[in-house]
C-alpha cells in the first residue's frame, strides 16, 4: 500500500520544474534537456536565489500571488506537475518491483490504491502486507533492522561527538 506525501512531492516537482526553466533560459539553452550535472545544479539551487526570484517576478504580474509556490504554480501549471508526478509514481513502482522481478515473483505483488497522507517522518513509503507465514530469515532481518534503529550512537563516534560538542560550548577565561 503506497503511502504518498503527494502535496509535498507535487510542490517539490513544481519548484524543480521552475528552477529548471530558469536554469535553461539563463544559460541560453531553452528547449534543451538537462544533463546529470545540470540536474544536480538545479536541485541544489535555492528558491531564494536572487536570479531565480527575479525570473519568477518577471513572469508573474498577478499581485495577489504572494508565495513562491503560488507563483511557480502559475508559471508551470497543473498539467506538467501532474505529468511529472505520474511519471515519478510509475518509476517508483518499477524500482520497487525490480527485486521481485529478479526473483520471478513479481506476479504475486499487488499494489493497492495510493493513499495520500502526511507521513510521520515526512517521506512517502510503501507498506507491505504479507499473507502467510513470514520466513524466518525475513523475521531475523527485520529484528536486526529494529535493533539498529533503536541502538544508541556507537561508541567509536563518542570522541567525535564530544569534539563537536566543544564547538558550541562557551569558552571559559582559562581557554582564552
Amino acid at each position: 500500500e503506497p503511502l504518498i506525501f503527494d502535496a509535498k512531492e507535487k510542490e517539490y516537482i513544481m519548484l524543480f520544474e521552475a528552477k529548471k526553466k530558469y536554469f535553461l533560459e539563463s544559460n541560453n539553452r531553452k528547449g534543451q534537456t538537462l544533463s546529470g550535472d545540470d540536474s544536480m545544479n538545479v536541485e541544489k539551487m535555492s528558491v531564494k536565489d536572487e536570479g531565480f526570484r527575479k525570473f519568477i517576478e518577471a513572469r508573474v504580474k498577478d499581485h495577489m500571488l504572494y508565495t513562491i509556490q503560488q507563483k511557480t504554480y502559475h508559471i508551470i501549471g497543473d498539467k506538467i506537475i501532474r505529468k511529472r508526478y505520474d511519471e515519478l509514481l510509475e518509476r517508483r513502482k518499477q524500482a520497487f518491483l525490480e527485486y521481485f522481478k529478479e526473483n520471478g515473483v513479481d506476479s504475486r505483488v499487488k499494489f493497492k490504491k495510493i493513499v495520500p497522507t502526511v507521513p510521520y517522518n515526512g517521506f512517502s513509503e510503501f507498506v507491505i502486507s504479507y499473507k502467510g507465514a513470514i520466513p524466518e530469515n525475513l523475521k531475523e532481518a527485520n529484528e536486526d533492522l529494529e535493533e539498529l534503529n533503536s541502538e544508541k550512537p556507537r561508541e567509536k563516534y563518542e570522541k567525535v561527538r564530544k569534539g563537536l560538542f566543544g564547538i558550541f560550548r562557551k569558552k571559559s577565561k582559562a581557554d582564552q
